[in-house]
């Protein structure tokens, strides 16, 4: 038999924990709840202008490639005759200028003259036209200053002539000034008057279209380098690199690049843009074909930096949104400063960060706004 008093204390027990049980309850919240009123607030992510080196990555593989080259005589024009070399003058590696006498070809001297001068005709006293006025400067700029620009053969410009065979070593043409000829098939062009010498026929042989008497470079070596656009778009002319081969290293600058190409049908080149670097001196014996990995030079040194995902843009260009300055105090307010936009300029990007102009109002340490 159950005594009355035993069930008002189990009653009273249960009352206790019924209640404690609700109060427990109404403490602990779940997950989800918490997560539902939070989805509106925002984080805010923030980064610091540094500096640090910004350093651009470029890696480009080039090559050596041979300069211009013209043959001494263009025999591609037709011209035929007797083709055995008499004499040569001149070896690899010699200059070719306005008045160097190079070799014989049946007897015959090839000199070189002006390449701006008509050669179609023999000239003698008093001949005259345009093709005479532009042999008168030709002669002048190699140095007889004392012939006249008149457009008309006189003695003092067969003596300019004569002069020519004489310092060359060769006979005369006339045996008096007045009778002497300017004979044009003694002379030959080269495209911008000077060039050197690659390769000379031997005296005896035969020129021909494959074998001139001289093989002329009219325009040095250089190093080309097929770049990508945005790598061309960073390599004007005049900009500094840095060239490596097995056996040496040095720095050149670029001194022109192409307008955009198409790729290659071998896929060995892709679309993009053809550097051409100058060759230095210490690469002068790397023979074509050889190649050259071409770098940007390292500088070592640091620059106001801020990272790349800080940067906005707008109709005005690039900005970032600063909430501290390096020299103010931190906010004691719960809210977050309201952010300052400070348009900046791009200098130079790397890894992840923008080395931006130096600006009063956005010194090192300042803290910026990440979007």
């Amino acid at each position: 038999m159950l005594h009355p008093w035993r069930i008002g204390v189990f009653t009273v027990v249960m009352i206790l924990i019924l209640v404690a049980s609700f109060v427990a309850g109404s403490l602990v919240r779940r997950p989800e709840s918490t997560a539902l009123e939070n989805r509106d607030t925002t984080v805010p992510v923030t980064a610091r202008a540094e500096m640090r080196e910004v350093q651009e990555v470029l890696a480009l593989k080039g090559s050596v490639v041979s300069g211009t080259t013209v043959p001494i005589p263009d025999l591609n024009s037709g011209a035929s005759g007797p083709t055995v070399v008499t004499d040569i003058a001149v070896g690899p590696g010699d200059s070719l200028a306005p008045g160097t006498y190079i070799g014989a070809i049946a007897g015959r001297p090839q000199i070189v003259i002006g390449d701006d001068v008509p050669l179609y005709r023999d000239l003698k006293l008093n001949d005259a036209g345009s093709d005479v006025a532009r042999l008168q400067k030709a002669l002048r700029r190699m140095g007889y200053q004392g012939v006249p620009v008149t457009g008309r053969i006189e003695a003092v410009t067969l003596e300019a002539v004569r002069l020519i065979y004489a310092n060359a070593g060769l006979e005369t043409p006339g045996k008096t000034k007045n009778d002497t000829t300017f004979r044009w098939l003694d002379f030959v062009q080269i495209p911008g008057d000077s060039g050197r010498v690659v390769q000379a026929s031997a005296v005896a042989s035969h020129v021909s279209r494959d074998a001139p008497l001289v093989l002329v470079q009219t325009s040095p070596n250089t190093i080309a380098a097929r770049a990508l656009i945005l790598q061309a778009d960073r390599l004007p002319p005049g900009t500094q690199l840095r060239l490596k081969w097995p056996s040496g290293e040095s720095s050149s600058t670029v001194e022109a690049v192409s307008r955009l190409l198409p790729g290659d049908a071998a896929a060995t080149k892709p679309p993009g843009k053809d550097v051409s670097i100058k060759l230095p001196d210490q690469a002068a014996g790397l023979p074509p074909g050889q190649e050259v990995d071409i770098s940007l030079p390292t500088e070592g040194k640091a620059v106001l930096a801020v990272p790349l995902i800080s940067i906005q843009r707008d109709a005005g260009g690039a900005f970032v949104e600063v909430l501290r300055r390096a020299d103010e105090p931190s906010s004691t307010s719960a809210s977050p400063p309201a952010p300052r936009k400070v348009k900046i300029t791009i200098k130079a990007q790397a890894a992840g960060w923008a080395e931006i102009e130096a600006d009063p109002s956005l010194p090192a340490g300042t803290e910026v706004r990440v979007p």
